[in-house]
């Protein structure tokens, strides 16, 4: 006969059945997603740290595969954590949806500034002239390094500061945009460009770039190009212009760019406006500041 086979049987818990809440958990998706979206954010926040200390003078930084969520949580107004950090360097920042990259422009230089002053004078020259009306100039607000976000797709979510720019009343994203750049280059400067273009849900009339160069000499070059969007939705050219080297002086006094009112107050323009009339702005007048500007950067126009 064969010996019957026993079965140990487990013994009962003094504490009864065993729970499955009391048992170790493993984490959850949910979970280890939270702690690599914190170790992604911290990574990204040392990152930023460490290059604006380091720079000394004007640099550009691109940190890439960062979503808006990352973005606004490193970089957002007041609750980003490197909020009032940012804020004491005074870079500027671009976030774009589309390729979801994040730049930063440490310790920009006087550069940036002088399209405002000139986008500031040439319009108080049109209104002296009697190009507005009182009326239409107080609607019309003069801006530089505002944030904007009402963009719409493909680059909604985007994030974008200009170097200046022309808001009418009443409307969230400015009509005419100009970007400057010294260390950027003019392939990233053409991306600023297309994202106000084709973001611009249509309040984007036109937009300059200010691209500058500088040799070893510290001689700078400089040129400035108008583009609209075309009925292809693409970025149009519409005029290029040299500044710098200055062209002979009977050339040279004569530059203008050449806009629209529809280009300045877009869809604000009243009915009975003819949204064809030019305005001229002098191009030798952002000449004469950008000399200025240049020199107190230690640096001399190129000749």
């Amino acid at each position: 006969m064969h010996a019957a086979s026993l079965r140990l049987l487990p013994r009962p818990s003094r504490y009864g059945k065993l729970r499955a809440s009391s048992l170790p958990k493993s984490p959850s998706a949910h979970n280890q997603a939270e702690h690599k979206d914190g170790v992604q954010k911290n990574k990204l926040v040392n990152s930023i740290r460490r290059d604006i200390c380091e720079a000394t003078e004007e640099r550009v930084y691109t940190y890439e595969d960062v979503d808006i969520e990352a973005f606004e949580r490193v970089a957002g107004f007041d609750r980003g954590a490197l909020a009032a950090f940012l804020e004491r360097k005074n870079p500027t920042l671009t976030y774009n949806s589309v390729l979801k990259t994040f730049e930063l422009v440490v310790m920009p230089s006087k550069l940036h500034n002088c399209p405002l002053a000139w986008l500031n004078t040439a319009m108080g020259i049109l209104f002296r002239d009697g190009f507005f009306t009182p009326q239409e100039w107080l609607k019309l607000r003069v801006q530089g390094n505002s944030r904007f976000s009402d963009f719409d797709i493909p680059y909604r979510s985007s994030r974008k500061e200009p170097d200046g720019c022309i808001v009418p009343a009443g409307m969230s994203l400015p009509t005419l945009v100009i970007e400057s750049g010294l260390t950027e280059s003019r392939r990233k400067l053409h991306r600023d460009r297309d994202l106000w273009l084709q973001g611009g849900a249509g309040s984007v009339q036109v937009v300059l770039v200010a691209k500058w160069t500088k040799d070893a000499a510290k001689k700078i070059r400089g040129d400035i190009e108008v583009f609209d969007l075309g009925p292809m939705g693409t970025a149009r050219s519409l005029q290029k212009e040299v500044i710098f080297p200055a062209p002979p002086a009977q050339i040279a006094l004569g530059q203008t760019i050449s806009l629209t009112k529809r280009h300045l107050f877009g869809s604000t323009l009243p009915a009975v406006q003819d949204p064809g009339l030019l305005a001229h702005l002098d191009l030798n007048l952002f000449r004469e500041i950008a000399d200025e500007y240049i020199r107190c950067e230690d640096c001399v126009p190129a000749s």
